[in-house]
C-alpha cells in the first residue's frame, strides 16, 4: 500500500517499512498501527475516494517522467527501477478507462 493517494511521496526507499510513518500519519493511524493488519487496512481503503485514486495515477505518471534511463534496470525483459515504481496505475488506469472514467 503507498502513500500517493494522499500525498507527494517519491525519495527512493531501500526497506519496504521506509514509508509506514508517513502512511499512518496520512491516515490518521496510530503512531504503531500495523499496517499489513486486515482491520487497519480496511480502515485505510474506505478512506480512499475516486479523486485519490485519480490523484495516485496522476503522481505516479510524473514520479515515472523524472526517473532516467540509466535508472533503469533489465531483468528478465522487463524494465525495472529502484523504488518508488510503480505499473499498477496502468492497470487502474484501464479499468477506469473501461468503466467509463477518465484515469484524470
Amino acid at each position: 500500500m503507498n502513500n500517493l493517494h494522499k500525498c507527494e511521496f517519491s525519495r527512493k526507499v531501500s526497506k519496504n517499512d521506509a514509508y509506514i510513518a508517513r502512511v499512518r500519519e496520512a491516515y490518521n493511524l496510530e503512531k504503531d498501527a500495523d499496517i499489513k493488519n486486515k482491520d487497519v487496512s480496511e480502515n485505510i481503503v474506505t478512506q480512499i475516494t475516486l479523486a485519490d485514486v485519480k490523484t495516485a495515477i496522476h503522481r505516479c505518471r510524473v514520479i515515472l517522467k523524472q526517473k532516467l534511463p540509466t535508472d533503469a534496470r533489465n531483468i528478465c525483459g522487463v524494465t525495472c527501477y529502484d523504488n518508488p515504481d510503480f505499473s499498477i496505475h496502468e492497470f487502474i488506469s484501464a479499468v477506469l478507462y473501461e468503466c467509463g472514467e477518465s484515469p484524470e
